[in-house]
């Protein structure tokens, strides 16, 4: 059907990129800024710090137009 052939060109393209999972220096990275969050009082979605932590974990700059949101994350790299 119309998936499939829609797959046969999406596939190549998404095999150019690499996926980082939510591992344990993300986790670690993830529980610290967390913590420093709460005592704050400062709320960041949790699919967001996760994000955010994988992205600090593997070095990689984070490519986003919630440039306000994600610069409060200790250490992480952005770029708009």
């Amino acid at each position: 059907g119309v998936f499939r052939g829609s797959l046969k060109v999406v596939e190549p393209f998404l095999e150019s990129f690499k996926v980082f999972e939510f591992d344990y220096r993300a986790s670690f990275v993830f529980a610290k800024e967390k913590a420093r969050f709460k005592k704050s009082g400062m709320l960041i979605a949790d699919m967001d710090l996760m994000i955010a932590s994988i992205s600090i974990s593997n070095d990689c700059v984070l490519v986003t137009n919630n440039m306000k949101h994600f610069q409060r994350v200790n250490g992480l790299k952005l770029w708009k």
